[in-house]
């Protein structure tokens, strides 16, 4: 497990791992019932259990370019930003009619996407909890 521990962790307790399962819920937990939008609740799983896990993989395996001032790829970053848009062309095809977005909310969403990938490319803070919340707020304003 330490390979996975960073200079967040230098306590006795990771706390990365309790982080990443937090933001994948968290989304689920607050999210307005009946919702206000089909993709909300599923911000922490796009961004996180989709974006970052192929983020991780494409930049350890395939990443060549570093961000500046950052261990993290831009190749890495790009594959994460592209499995969220797939996934989320998957998952739209099980979302219902009258919570459907819209052809300008659909390329906004894409743009939060995208948004999403490049701030946890470049965070500094906990990105398991703030890019699960930033694109859970900016989908419930769509």
């Amino acid at each position: 497990m330490e390979s996975f521990i960073d200079h967040r962790d230098a306590g006795p307790l990771v706390l990365s791992h309790i982080y990443l399962l937090l933001g994948c819920a968290i989304p689920m937990w607050i999210s307005p019932v009946p919702f206000a939008s089909f993709f909300a609740p599923f911000s922490g799983i796009v961004t996180i259990g989709i974006g970052d896990t192929m983020a991780s993989i494409v930049g350890i395996y395939l990443g060549r370019i570093k961000w500046p001032q950052t261990s993290k790829t831009v190749e890495g970053t790009l594959a994460g930003i592209l499995s969220c848009v797939v996934f989320s062309f998957i998952l739209s095809a099980w979302c219902p009619a009258h919570l459907a977005l819209t052809g300008w909310q659909l390329v906004m969403y894409f743009f939060a996407l995208a948004l999403a990938g490049l701030m946890e490319a470049h965070t500094q803070q906990i990105d398991n909890l703030t890019v699960p919340l930033y694109l859970f707020s900016s989908v419930l304003m769509l």
